[in-house]
This record gives C-alpha cells, sequence and structure tokens, in this order.
C-alpha cells in the first residue's frame, strides 16, 4: 500500500483532450418564423344558447302582431274615408219648440221654479240612424256653471231624414241647490217687467250608424240660448215667447 507522501509526489495522469461537439444541422421544414407578435390564440366557440331560437320566436310573433295593427289601422281609416265621402254625415239639428214655467216664485234668496221644455230633434242624414243615449238636460239663467235645475231624459233615436223629441221637466232643488241672491233678486227684477230670459244646456252621447257594420259615436254639447219667457201679471205661470222656435248650436 503506497503511504501519501508517495502519491503527494507523483501528479494524476492527464485528462483525456476534449473532443469537439459536432451538432449536424436539419433542414427546416415549413414556412420561415414571422417575425413580430406572435397570433394571439383563437377563442374557443362558445356554445350556442338554447334561448336562442325561443327568443327569435317572441321576435316574429311581435312583429306579426305589430304588423296586424299597423293593417287594421289602415282599414279602419280606409272604411271612414270611404264612408264620409260615399255618406258625408252631418251633425243633427236642435230646436226648442216649447219651454214653459209653472210655480214661479222669486222673492228674497228663495227661487222655486218648475220647467218643462220640448227640443226638436231633426236627422238631416239620408243614409245614417241617430241613437242618442245618456242626455242631460240643464237650465240657467245667465252663467252655465251656475245652473237653476237639471235632469236626466230618456234615450230616443231618429231615423233617416226623421225628427225626434227630448222632453224634459226640473224643478228647483231646494234650500240645497239654490242660487246666489243677487241672481235670484235680477231674476225677481225681469219677472216683475214680464219677460225672464232662461237658457237650456243638453248634453248627451250620439251614435251614428250606416248599414250595420259602421258605427261612430259622438258628444253633443247643445246651448240653447235667448228663451224669453213671458209672465202674464203676477200668475206663477209662463211661456216661451213668440211662435218661432228657437235654434240651438253644438258646440
Amino acid at each position: 500500500m503506497a503511504s501519501p507522501s508517495s502519491a503527494l509526489d507523483h501528479p494524476p495522469p492527464p485528462s483525456a483532450p476534449c473532443q469537439p461537439l459536432h451538432v449536424e444541422s436539419q433542414p427546416v421544414v415549413g414556412y420561415p418564423p414571422v417575425i413580430g407578435y406572435p397570433h394571439p390564440c383563437p377563442e374557443p366557440p362558445q356554445p350556442s344558447s338554447p334561448d336562442c331560437p325561443r327568443r327569435f320566436a317572441g321576435t316574429g310573433f311581435a312583429r306579426g302582431v305589430l304588423a296586424g295593427l299597423v293593417l287594421f289601422a289602415v282599414l279602419l281609416c280606409t272604411i271612414n274615408i270611404i264612408v264620409k265621402v260615399v255618406v258625408q254625415p252631418k251633425l243633427p239639428v236642435f230646436t226648442v219648440t216649447s219651454l214653459s214655467v209653472s210655480d214661479f216664485n222669486a222673492s228674497g234668496s228663495a227661487l222655486t221654479a218648475n220647467w218643462e221644455t220640448s227640443v226638436a230633434v231633426d236627422n238631416p242624414n239620408s243614409k245614417l240612424r241617430v241613437r242618442f243615449d245618456d242626455i242631460q238636460c240643464y237650465v240657467y239663467y245667465r252663467d252655465p256653471r251656475d245652473y237653476l235645475a237639471w235632469t236626466t231624459v230618456d234615450p230616443t233615436s231618429v231615423g233617416m231624414k226623421g225628427r225626434g223629441v227630448i222632453d224634459a221637466r226640473m224643478a228647483t232643488a231646494g234650500a240645497s241647490g239654490q242660487p246666489e241672491r243677487t241672481v235670484v233678486e235680477d231674476i225677481g227684477r225681469e219677472r216683475r217687467s214680464g219677460t225672464v230670459g232662461f237658457a237650456l244646456d243638453l248634453e248627451m252621447k250620439g251614435t251614428f250608424r250606416y248599414g250595420s257594420w259602421w258605427t261612430r259615436h259622438v258628444r253633443l254639447p247643445v246651448s240653447c240660448v235667448d228663451l224669453a219667457v213671458s209672465f202674464v201679471g203676477s200668475e206663477p205661470r209662463g211661456a216661451l215667447a213668440g211662435d218661432e222656435p228657437r235654434a240651438c248650436r253644438i258646440l
């Protein structure tokens, strides 16, 4: 066995020389590399939502409903234009044929009276029938907002080129419906002169019919003014002065 000192006296044998590393070049297959930023990875396809067919179906239904409404509106306007051209509808004519007052008393701040009136309704249309519903009649002195009495009247119908009559009976409403004191005094002053001027207002719904397939509803506010009622002496009764009917107008 060799001693440690002898091992130190002899250097180790030289190692084998390093051999150069040979790398064989491989041929490049494909496109040359792209200079720049790499392409981002494509996003994976999203799964189709199960609500898409239902949503499209709902949109198609809404479009169909809208198209139907537009078509209906156009058809309705066309029918109205045809009827107006062919039928040429006209508003009815109202005239007061009679107005009487009974049990009339205007003293102090109290007014009592009963009114009876007849209003003729003429239908000038030769192809339309007219029906009047929801008829309300008011009698007043000067201000239509401060009426003296009012009532409702039964519906009435007027044929083509026909005439109808609206009969109304009204009475003062007592203490709860009394006009202002100045109004009562003015009425009493006119009563002593022999003539008191009253006025009538009528409100109703008119229905025009052409055959059985065309109908039109209109509101008809009617005003009848300058209705002079004559009294004789101290009698509590009076009637419309003159024999001529009083024309009314539709507001």
